[in-house]
């Protein structure tokens, strides 16, 4: 329970960076909706290989 808190966390932190980057920039509403997705994919798998790193 804690691994799958710590990956969803990741993933919601990586996610808002990236949203929050793309409307300081400017971009329209849909890149800023795609910098979401995009950072909260690149949050879960960073997380998930971290883990796996530290089990190994």
């Amino acid at each position: 329970m804690k691994t799958l808190f710590y990956t969803l966390f990741s993933g919601l932190c990586f996610g808002l960076t990236a949203a929050t980057t793309a409307f300081w920039l400017d971009y329209s509403v849909f890149m800023i909706c795609f910098a979401y997705v995009l950072g909260g994919n690149v949050g879960v798998l960073a997380a998930a290989a971290h883990r796996l790193l530290l089990d190994a």
